[in-house]
């Protein structure tokens, strides 16, 4: 069972008698990922319909991927050790909110489009690494809090928006998702200033920082090279899922159900995590997530129809849904609190903006070479290395073998 490092304190404050604190903490999650689908559900397609090729949108995808990866990490750093979530949630809906209005003067030129998508990724990805800190860090006091609940629910926000949009949208026009995008950031902006803000355990007990060495301990390591074999594939499913929509005979009908439906799945499954997680343990999560990703990315080579394309991401809740609240809990419970903000911020940057880097360096060349197919079958091979070094991780003898027992 995941326990919290030796000092912190459980959930005695006035805020544990009541769930004021989960509530607002789901509807930021809500607000978060109802404009974050908004715009990267749609972006692509919009683009699309404006010329752009498939190679131009992995120009930009990559692009996004490097904002990425230096938004989760840099956004915890500060969390760490300047400023407080909060603040930076604050600032970055509102950035978001604005700079994606440049979209709809992007469809001109690769320049323009990557000026336009690039800063809103990395503030948005700065807002989730933000939110899943806040809400990791509210947890450890608070045990009303629920990660996987609220990202749950967040999840089915985004689910709604997806299908509701993706039926707008052809009638109102692709453009118009940055409308929505703006207003759902603006209600995020609005939620955080009413909520209670977290301050890391680095800001508070600045004393204790020396112990941040065991940040890079070779269980957290070796758990983010893990994290990112499994998620390669699903970051170059994500990447080119547009496309094959596309090319299928969709448009943003089918590719906002097929989001909703991935949504959906994940908030599904995260709402049972809770309940499932303390009859099988953390363990059991991580390996059934990891499993069912190799899976899932092995039969995109084999999809041909939009209806297949459909049956396949059924499987992001057991895959994604599954693996994400245990991987959470397990790098929660791996590292020290005054580093906690920067360690879930690089689980996340090597789970997804390092993926997509990776993914897309991977796959352009063997879609050069062969075919769209080939990259799903050389991902899948490598979602079951990463499989394999969790079953090393989690399984291993050794000198840590009795603090692994306490971590899962």
């Amino acid at each position: 069972m995941l326990r919290g490092a030796p000092g912190e304190k459980g959930g005695g404050c006035m805020q544990g008698a009541n769930g004021t604190e989960q509530r607002r903490l789901c509807g930021m999650y809500m607000l978060y990922f109802a404009g974050y689908m908004a715009f990267f559900s749609f972006y692509a397609l919009y683009l699309t319909q404006h010329g752009f090729s498939r190679q131009a949108l992995g120009v930009i995808s990559s692009g996004t991927a490097a904002a990425n990866l230096a938004a989760l990490i840099l956004s915890g750093l500060l969390a760490d050790h300047v400023l407080s979530p909060k603040k930076i949630v604050l600032a970055g809906s509102l950035s978001s909110a604005l700079w994606g209005l440049l979209l709809l003067r992007a469809s001109g030129s690769l320049g323009a489009a990557l000026l336009a998508v690039v800063p809103v990724s990395f503030f948005d990805f700065a807002l989730m690494g933000m939110l899943d800190a806040w809400t990791s860090l509210a947890a450890r006091r608070n045990s009303r809090v629920q990660y996987s609940v609220a990202r749950g629910l967040g999840g089915l926000a985004g689910a709604a928006a997806s299908l509701v949009l993706g039926h707008l949208l052809p009638l109102a026009g692709t453009g118009r998702l940055v409308w929505f995008h703006l207003g759902f950031y603006f209600l995020l902006f609005l939620a955080a200033c009413r909520a209670r803000g977290t301050a890391s355990q680095g800001r508070v007990q600045p004393v204790r920082k020396p112990r941040g060495a065991r940040l890079w301990s070779g269980r957290y390591l070796l758990f983010l090279t893990a994290a990112l074999l499994v998620f390669l594939g699903w970051r170059a499913l994500l990447t080119y899922l547009p496309s094959m929509v596309v090319e299928l005979g969709g448009d943003s009908r089918q590719q906002g159900f097929l989001m909703a439906e991935m949504s959906l799945g994940s908030m599904a499954a995260m709402g049972l995590y809770p309940r499932l997680r303390r009859r099988l343990g953390v363990r059991a999560f991580l390996l059934a997530g990891a499993a069912f990703m190799a899976v899932r990315v092995l039969c995109m080579a084999f999809v041909r129809t939009l209806p297949a394309l459909a049956a396949v991401q059924l499987l992001e809740a057991v895959s994604y849904g599954f693996f994400q609240p245990a991987a959470m809990e397990y790098v929660s419970a791996v590292t020290p609190p005054e580093g906690r903000a920067t360690a879930l911020g690089t689980y996340t940057a090597a789970q997804m903006p390092a993926g997509t880097i990776l993914a897309n360096a991977i796959a352009v060349p063997v879609l050069g070479a062969g075919s769209l197919r080939a990259v799903f079958l050389l991902f899948s091979a490598l979602a079951l290395a990463g499989l394999v070094l969790l079953l090393f991780l989690l399984f291993r003898a050794g000198p840590h073998a009795a603090v692994q027992k306490e971590a899962v």
